[in-house]
């Protein structure tokens, strides 16, 4: 008995403190550039923002001008999706489910630290997209640094870390 009492604290403990690293990438996310198949489309949203919330689900922007020849036949306009942080092999992945046809999909994601500006940042890669996004409203940006620190260094090896 004692021994299922301390596995059931373990595990309690465990996945709280995963669950507060993860807690970190929530939240609302600023386009710092966003290119479709080469195309800067930063100027294409009405909101340059993707919101992760805490229940997985994510916000998503609508395009509001094409100027990048996306396929009328696409959904572009769905504003909201679910999403899931996975590791696959040694990357880790962004993958978002949506009816929008230009966000759906699997993104390798590297996090980063800009540190002359004190901001976390993230770039996200798909087979069509590529974003750089900055943390907005990070208040407790210096006491979750420890959180923050883990995501960099989860991705400190993936094939975008040259790309900051």
């Amino acid at each position: 008995m004692k021994k299922l009492i301390l596995f059931l604290l373990l595990y309690i403990l465990y996945t709280s403190c995963s669950h507060q690293k993860e807690d970190v990438l929530h939240g609302i996310w600023a386009f710092q550039s966003i290119e479709y198949n080469n195309c800067d489309m930063l100027t294409s949203f009405t909101l340059n923002t993707l919101d992760l919330d805490k229940d997985s689900l994510c916000e998503l922007p609508e395009v509001q001008y094409n100027f990048c020849g996306i396929s009328p036949n696409l959904n572009i306009v769905e504003e909201e999706g679910k999403y899931s942080i996975v590791k696959l092999e040694k990357e880790y992945y962004l993958i978002i489910d949506s009816k929008n046809d230009l966000f759906r999909g699997r993104y390798l994601v590297y996090f980063f630290v800009d540190e002359k500006e004190g901001l976390f940042k993230m770039i996200m890669e798909s087979e069509k997209l590529k974003i750089r996004l900055t943390k907005v409203f990070f208040l407790d940006f210096y006491s979750r640094r420890k959180d923050v620190d883990y995501w960099v260094n989860c991705t400190k090896n993936s094939r975008l870390g040259g790309d900051h």
